[in-house]
C-alpha cells in the first residue's frame, strides 16, 4: 500500500508539472531547422529542400500585437530571403532580403 501511495504521489507531481516541459518541447520541435527548411521550400516553391539553407531562427514580438512570431533568414538558389511565420511555422511568408 505504501508503494502504491508513493507511485500515486509521483504521478500527481508529474501530471502537475511534466506537461509544461512536454508542451515546450513540442513547440521547439515545430521550430526545428528541418521543419523551418521544409516549410520555407514549400512557401518559395523550391523542389529541392536540401538547396534551402535556414539560419538565425528566433522568436520576435509581432509588430501589430503582443503575439510572438518565428523569424529566420533563408538562402535558396534564387536568392536570400527574410521569412516569418506563426509559432507553429504553418504559414510562412518570405520576402527578398535587402
Amino acid at each position: 500500500m505504501r508503494m502504491l501511495m508513493g507511485g500515486l504521489a509521483a504521478l500527481a507531481i508529474c501530471v502537475g508539472g511534466c506537461g509544461e516541459n512536454d508542451a515546450a518541447e513540442r513547440q521547439q520541435a515545430l521550430r526545428s531547422p528541418e521543419r523551418v527548411q521544409q516549410k520555407t521550400a514549400e512557401a518559395l516553391s523550391v523542389a529541392d529542400i536540401a538547396s534551402v539553407a535556414v539560419s538565425n531562427i528566433h522568436l520576435e514580438e509581432h509588430p501589430r500585437g503582443k503575439s510572438l512570431i518565428v523569424v529566420w533568414d533563408a538562402k535558396t538558389p534564387d536568392g536570400d530571403y527574410r521569412c516569418n511565420s506563426d509559432k507553429r511555422v504553418d504559414f510562412p511568408v518570405c520576402e527578398p532580403a535587402g
